[in-house]
């Protein structure tokens, strides 16, 4: 067994030429699974128990013959009001982008978010 040790530097310019491509579509991240920040204890048996000798954890149990193929398993960072936000967006333009409703909107999309 070999290994690397790798230092990357990354760069504004380079981080927007990523982006950009990401976002035209020409490359992909291969995503396994997306958790929320509040599953990262969960993210990280869900990865223990696919590899082998994982900080002394190894893979045993029901699921132990269980591989997953491959991709990143990615944590979805987002504050309550980012989601909220996002949520009465939305509903801004299901009711046709028509101003003068934004407080009922975030107070719905609050609603909605609390009841999950």
């Amino acid at each position: 067994m070999s290994g690397a040790m790798m230092r990357l530097a990354p760069s504004a310019d380079g981080l927007g030429r990523i982006a950009r491509l990401l976002e035209e579509g020409t490359i992909r991240p291969d995503v396994a699974t997306v958790y929320a920040l509040q599953d990262a204890a969960q993210a990280w048996k869900d990865i223990a128990g696919n590899l082998p000798g994982v900080h002394g954890m190894s893979p045993s149990g029901p699921g132990a013959a269980r591989r997953r193929s491959h991709g990143k398993i990615v944590l979805r960072v987002a504050s309550r009001e980012h989601e909220i936000r996002t949520r009465a967006y939305e509903l801004y333009l299901t009711r046709g982008a028509q101003p003068g409703r934004e407080l009922e909107d975030w107070l719905q999309a609050e609603r909605e978010l609390a009841g999950e």
